[in-house]
């Protein structure tokens, strides 16, 4: 888990935030204060004053300066009565026998900078005595460690000169298996052991370590792992950040059997606090659960071997009531009430961690005469990690020559447009998983298997007054299996969330009443969240792109095709899809009001702007496919609306962006009754056409409790069915809205609603939701009404038709047409901004005498070197006029094709 300090001067104050070392008093007050009465918060004050808190674990980015905001900074540092801080020197194992040791030595370097920087504050500690040295002197000790054995590369050598430079404790692993050590997802199912615990070489890292003094640490190992450590170790190990797994059954997490190992072996657990790994049913964790996991490791392996290894910047979710490094105290006051004793509180503070150093300095020197390793590993074990060595100038023992040329195979790479060409049908349920890497493939349906590297291209200052400004963008390619994407992700221009965004959840309370519960998410929070969208609107894409402990990982929608993680950092492919071609008439995903528009007297030249402002009701089945988790459920509404806010960013006039103005979550069934009063007979689904009038009732009497909106839409993992003219059930349907029904309710119902089937994570959804939400604002189904006169069988995305053609994609004129109308219209006002004069003053000239097609072209491609496509017609640039330019970071010969105002029957880009 990485760290961020905005420029290593402002950073490093982030980071000597991050520091977690107080230094305010060690060895003080000798006179006596046992009769003065003191509460539970001056007696944990007094003890922190004695033995300040010693923190296992610290990290965060790699690159310091990218991280804006910290859990961390010195005056904090200094209210927690934080004396010691492991800072850990990290980056990720996907980087190993690539440039993990480079990586490693820059984050080494990075830390005793900082300490330099800092001297009033911070001091270089390598030992036990030099921990106590700052304490005395009102200094945070800063230790260095190495969250990870892929940073030294199998290589003895390396370990020896990290320990030269400071590192005090290495991580066995990190989430990756290494060729001599497998990692603890190997005990959560997603990828499979490749050393059934520790090899032969692994152990001789073991005996390394002991004989430097390093410390091992066995947070993020297997079981396994752990076990052969502790017997194999002649000194003592740490957790340097890691919990109960008996109180929260998270593979990170200890088990019993191992805690009883810590103790027989003197070791020490240092408890996390991240969220995730405190709390295993997707709630808020509190103190109180951090207390649940410091006393359960206290009562298997006793008062002597449980430390904090908090992980503050770390981790993304701490708990509520310990929001940063200042809480420390909180912490004590909240142990002090239950009872604990004195001595006990110094020793988890950082006595015990203190001992084991000692300990392990101990060993050390009775090791003095034992000679240090100088093995070398052998390829065989390097590529039974999946780690390919054919490049790899590193010494082995094999008798492979290490510049023999496995690989004699050649291939022919192509570019290939997102045009949707490739589309087919697929099965609807399927669970995602956002946590750590994977899902197995056997519970996806069809997938393709493809490789994903995702490369950021430059970082940009951000605007401390502009919430939208985000910080990155980035190249995203996508290969294998016939695929080859080069997508340009940029940061949306804006927010998919409404600046009054509020986030609840629904549940029954027992007695038949749902009641709601706020979990709007802080500002900061939702900020942290929408950085991760980028969008490519040439290839009509939408992703999610977030620095896990493995590196970068992406999920999202590239045109028509959905990416998803798979394991071992392997991605799947998916076409997006939730109707067959021909599964439906033209006329039954919408009811038709009839109602009559009235417009404003005054009319306007006006570029129409509407924001729609969404309420959305993530239902039961869908909000348990995210384990009711708030993060993971905005991260894929947040994608899932981009992808929307893509479809109709094709055309201009007028300008349609969906903002998220709140999310509902349901916790228990009883709260969606919408939905399970309104079961088909034999239970397989819901009768769409009543969950809708049903649902349009309940919006109107539960609006209170929701945010401000102008459409309210459920999004259902729920079967959606419809019934027939002969009373027969299908299941091909995909959603039902009101048509023209935005911003409408009367004193009984919303109907400004829809209901919309997205099953299982899979963005299955996306193009329906998208569809109805074009109902609300007033388009019928192409062929049909208003819009008899664009034809249905040219498949746009109003119609059933078109699936493998680039119509799908786009709106026909007569959509984009009568949604403009509708918002335009009284009753549709609600979603509109106008931002023009309504007095414009006229030009004499033609606009064709201002711009020259060329000039269109590079005004709103922004690529200096566009030009009108040369294989068009003069007559055919004017009316949906098509620009090429070459394709950046490409060889030459590559070229970029962007058409403005297409499809075919868009208004002119040119008026003559």
């Amino acid at each position: 888990m990485p760290i961020k300090a905005k420029q290593i001067g402002i950073s490093i104050v982030a980071a000597a935030a991050v520091v977690t070392v107080i230094v305010t008093v060690a060895v003080v007050t000798t006179r006596n204060l046992q009769d003065e009465p003191q509460s539970a918060a001056q007696k944990a004050s007094r003890i922190l004053e004695r033995m300040p808190v010693i923190d296992g674990d610290l990290t965060q980015d790699p690159v310091w300066a990218n991280h804006p905001e910290s859990y961390t900074d010195i005056p904090r540092l200094r209210k927690g009565m934080v004396g010691g801080q492991f800072w850990v020197a990290y980056t990720s194992c996907t980087s190993n026998y690539k440039d993990s040791v480079a990586q490693t030595l820059e984050q080494i370097d990075v830390i005793r900078r900082l300490v330099s920087a800092y001297p009033n504050d911070l001091y270089l500690a390598k030992s036990p005595a030099d921990i106590e040295t700052a304490i005395q002197n009102g200094k945070i000790a800063s230790l260095i460690a190495i969250e990870g054995g892929h940073s030294i590369q199998s290589s003895f050598s390396i370990l020896r000169l990290m320990y030269d430079m400071g590192a005090r404790y290495m991580t066995l692993t990190h989430s990756c298996n290494l060729p001599w050590a497998d990692a603890s997802p190997v005990d959560g199912g997603t990828i499979p052991p490749a050393n059934d615990g520790l090899s032969g070489f692994g152990l001789k890292i073991i005996d390394e370590m002991n004989r430097l003094g390093m410390m091992v640490d066995l947070s993020h190992v297997s079981v396994a792992t752990m076990k052969a450590a502790l017997t194999r170790s002649k000194a003592p190990v740490i957790f340097s950040h890691s919990s109960a797994k008996a109180i929260c059954d998270h593979h990170r997490n200890v088990p019993d059997d191992v805690l009883r190992m810590v103790k027989e072996h003197n070791g020490i657990v240092m408890v996390n606090f991240y969220k995730s790994f405190v709390r295993c049913d997707g709630q808020n964790a509190t103190i109180q659960d951090v207390i649940e996991h410091i006393e359960h490791i206290r009562d298997v392996s006793g008062v002597d071997h449980i430390g904090i290894g908090a992980d503050y910047d770390g981790v993304d979710r701490v708990p509520i009531d310990l929001p940063d490094v200042s809480s420390y105290p909180a912490l004590f006051e909240a142990l002090v009430a239950r009872g604990w004793g004195d001595e006990d509180l110094e020793k988890l503070a950082g006595r015990n961690l203190l001992r084991v150093f000692r300990d392990v300095e101990s060993v050390r020197d009775a090791l003095v005469n034992q000679p240090m390793n100088q093995d070398v590993i052998k390829r065989a074990d390097v590529e039974r990690a999946n780690i390919n060595t054919s490049c790899i100038t590193a010494s082995f023992i094999d008798d492979v020559n290490v510049n023999e040329v496995e690989n004699n195979s050649t291939s022919i790479e192509t570019e290939v447009v997102l045009d949707g060409n490739d589309v087919a049908n697929r099965t609807r349920r399927h669970i995602m998983n956002y946590e750590e890497t994977t899902m197995p493939l056997s519970a996806a349906p069809s997938p393709t298997p493809v490789q994903v590297q995702v490369v950021r291209r430059h970082v940009a200052k951000r605007s401390a007054n502009d919430d939208d400004n985000v910080a990155s963008s980035f190249s995203v390619r996508v290969s294998g299996q016939g695929h080859n994407y080069n997508l340009a992700l940029e940061a949306p221009s804006a927010s998919v969330f409404s600046k009054s965004f509020k986030y609840n959840v629904a549940k029954d309370d027992g007695k038949g009443n749902v009641i709601f519960v706020d979990d709007t998410p802080s500002q900061k929070h939702l900020r942290e969240i929408e950085e991760k969208f980028y969008i490519d609107q040439d290839s009509d894409s939408a992703m999610s792109i977030r620095n896990t402990e493995t590196g970068y990982k992406v999920h999202g929608i590239m045109n028509n095709l959905a990416i998803i993680p798979s394991n071992n950092d392997q991605y799947n492919v998916f076409t997006v899809k939730t109707v067959s071609p021909e599964s439906k008439s033209n006329n039954n995903d919408f009811v038709d009001l009839h109602r009559n528009l009235t417009y404003p007297k005054i009319s306007t030249r006006a570029t129409i702007t509407a924001e729609p402002e969404i309420w959305v009701i993530f239902d039961y089945e869908n909000s348990q496919q995210f384990g009711q988790d708030r993060t993971k459920i905005l991260d894929y509404l947040g994608v899932f609306f981009h992808a929307i806010n893509n479809r109709y960013a094709t055309f201009s006039e007028p300008s349609i962006a969906f903002k998220i103005s709140g999310v509902t979550t349901i916790a228990t069934r009883d709260a969606q009754p919408y939905l399970e009063s309104n079961k088909v007979p034999d239970k397989t689904g819901s009768d769409i056409d009543k969950v809708l009038d049903s649902f349009s009732t309940w919006a109107y009497t539960n609006q209170a409790s929701g945010p401000k909106f102008d459409m309210a839409a459920v999004i259902s993992g729920v079967d959606l069915q419809s019934k027939d003219s002969s009373g027969v059930y299908s299941k091909s349907v995909a959603g039902l809205a009101y048509l023209s029904a935005a911003c409408w309710k009367t004193t009984t119902r919303w109907y400004a609603t829809s209901v919309t089937e997205d099953l299982g994570g899979y963005y299955d959804g996306m193009f329906s939701v998208a569809h109805e939400f074009a109902h609300n604002l007033g388009s019928p189904h192409d062929g049909s009404g208003d819009a008899a006169s664009c034809s249905w069988d040219e498949g746009y995305i109003m119609s059933y038709k078109g699936w493998g053609t680039t119509n799908k994609f786009y709106f026909s004129p007569c959509s984009i047409n009568l949604m403009k109308t509708y918002i335009s219209s009284n009753q549709g006002s609600c979603v509109k901004s106008i931002q023009a004069s309504t007095n414009i003053p006229l030009s004499k000239d033609n606009v064709g005498d201002r711009y020259d097609m060329k000039a269109l072209c590079v005004k709103y491609t922004k690529q200096s070197s566009a030009v009108p496509e040369p294989t068009k017609t003069p007559a055919e640039l004017c009316k949906n006029l098509s620009c090429r330019y070459p394709t950046p970071n490409k060889p030459e010969g590559y070229y970029s094709i962007v058409t403005l105002n297409h499809p075919p029957g868009h208004k002119a880009f040119i008026s003559l």
